[in-house]
């Protein structure tokens, strides 16, 4: 049933999709500039720029679907990538010019899924199908190019950057997490038996813990030290989980402090329209030390977008948390209240169909 909606729904989008006046369609990925001025969302009609306030509308940039965007960990330029193509196009803030990067090997369009800073901002790291790309912005080289065909890879390949170190964390695979050097591709460490099924993955803003999807969300100390291209009986030590009722969580994001993590919710009853019955959906922040979990309602996802890593972000500075929801929203809640602070409702909504 889930199936047969989502192909119906895409079909009718795609048809309606031929009128000029059609509301972008928000595509699962938001992110958040390191000084929280501004929020980039991925759309069927390009890369849109909120407000980070008011999330009033700042600039639209391409008018092509895209699948992924990143800004650079100094605030200055985003990364963006879309589904036409075969490379990375990288904005300035400051200048608005393009840089487009492209994909050596790659002679044809591909679907890049997850796009990734280096911590100095001096190189993007790029997934797409079987293959991650480490492109160095200043010289105009590429560091490495890291296969994930040893792997079973499960669904679209994500990567994530430890933050300050050398390190790129790649998945989902059906055993666990791999951990990777960003100059030599070498493999340095694989995090076994997560069960992160098709589900994100982070690295703790410290970089001292990683926290993955799935059922349960485990969290995983990682061992300091572990040697270069050695396997350990083990990458991580287990050090909390979350079982919840049944449903879905998408989207993993977690708090600048290290102390919770934030993921939307979507019920197992929730249904799909006309039933559209989404109560029991919306943000679900886990507090790993005490191990409480609160729900904020008001939000909810289908599984339309291609991929739902980043579907909801804390600010730079942990004071607020943003959201998207299929029915064209995009929410700021304030974090000790959980009061809606802003919200931009311009998108095209599910209910509405």
């Amino acid at each position: 049933m889930r199936l047969l909606w989502i192909v119906i729904l895409c079909l009718c989008v795609g048809l309606v999709g031929a009128e000029d006046d059609r509301l972008p369609m928000l595509w699962g990925s938001l992110d958040w500039s390191s000084d929280g001025r501004f929020i980039a969302v991925t759309t069927d009609k390009g890369v849109h720029i909120h407000d980070g306030e008011d999330l009033s509308l700042y600039k639209v940039l391409t008018d092509t679907l895209t699948t992924a965007i990143k800004w650079s960990n100094d605030g200055l330029r985003l990364a963006f990538a879309s589904k036409v193509g075969a490379g990375v196009t990288v904005w300035d803030l400051a200048s608005e010019e393009e840089t487009h990067l492209t994909l050596p090997g790659v002679h044809e369009p591909v679907q890049i899924s997850s796009i990734q800073w280096s911590p100095e901002s001096e190189s993007v790291a790029v997934a797409f199908e079987q293959e991650v790309q480490i492109h160095d912005l200043e010289r105009s080289t590429v560091h490495s190019r890291q296969s994930f065909e040893a792997f079973r890879r499960l669904g679209l390949p994500q990567i994530d950057w430890r933050p300050g170190g050398t390190e790129i964390l790649s998945g989902p695979f059906v055993n666990g997490l791999a951990i990777t050097h960003r100059y030599t591709g070498m493999l340095i460490d694989f995090i076994w038996n997560m069960n992160p099924g098709n589900s994100p993955f982070r690295w703790s803003p410290d970089g001292n813990m990683i926290a993955a999807g799935g059922d349960p969300v485990s969290v995983w100390r990682v061992k300091p030290g572990h040697p270069y291209n050695e396997w350990g009986e083990i990458g991580g030590e287990l050090i909390n989980r979350l079982d919840y009722e049944p449903g879905r969580l998408q989207g993993l994001s977690w708090h600048p402090n290290a102390s919770k993590i934030a993921f939307v919710f979507t019920h197992a009853e929730s249904g799909y329209p006309p039933k559209r019955d989404f109560s029991r959906d919306g943000a679900l922040i886990w507090d790993i030390s005490t191990h409480r979990t609160i729900l904020i309602p008001g939000v909810f996802l289908i599984d339309l977008f291609y991929h739902t890593d980043k579907v909801i972000e804390w600010s730079p500075d942990g004071s607020k948390l943003a959201a998207l929801s299929s029915d064209g929203r995009i929410v700021i809640w304030e974090d000790h209240t959980f009061q809606v602070v802003a919200e931009y409702g311009g998108y095209f909504s599910i209910l509405d169909f």
